[in-house]
């Protein structure tokens, strides 16, 4: 008699005992959802040997409703690494904020990481955008690491502790 093949090979086995990595995404339109897959993928490609990872992607018009921001809020509390991408450095919608200060003070991990992708325009101060404040600031106050990328630099980073 055959005994019935289960759901846990070694594959899988391995799976469960490597740490889980949970990844929310914040993004304003489809271009911007394209880079942070971008993103979230070279994580997995870099990391997933080591790390099992979970995301959840929500846009930002999404973020305007209550009862959604509220959902959005809490994956973003169980979170170790929040993405938020979006075309300008100019300033966020009022429903986005909203839903960073659901979660920014409320969480029980430890080690988390904030990232911002934007895409400036030239008018946009690629350092010192308001955006970028903004986000730098909420980092602080999560006590999160924070990363910020343009797609002409590609790679700007900063450490806040």
């Amino acid at each position: 008699m055959r005994k019935p093949l289960h759901a846990s090979t070694a594959f899988d086995l391995n799976l469960e005992s490597q740490p889980v990595i949970n990844v929310v995404t914040a993004y304003e339109d489809f271009a911007c959802g394209q880079r942070a897959i971008e993103t979230y993928s070279n994580l997995v490609l870099r990391l997933g040997h080591e790390f099992q990872f979970k995301t959840n992607m929500w846009k930002f018009e999404v973020l305007q409703h209550p009862k959604l921001q509220e959902m959005a809020a809490t994956d973003a509390r169980e979170a170790h690494i929040i993405i938020i991408s979006t075309r300008s450095e100019a300033d966020l919608p009022q429903g986005v904020k909203d839903w960073i200060d659901h979660w920014v003070h409320h969480t029980g991990i430890e080690a988390r990481a904030l990232v911002a992708l934007f895409d400036p325009r030239p008018e946009d101060d690629a350092e010192t955008g308001p955006m970028r404040s903004y986000l730098r600031d909420v980092a602080r106050e999560g006590k999160m690491d924070f990363f910020a990328s343009t797609t002409e630099t590609r790679t700007v980073a900063c450490r806040v502790t």
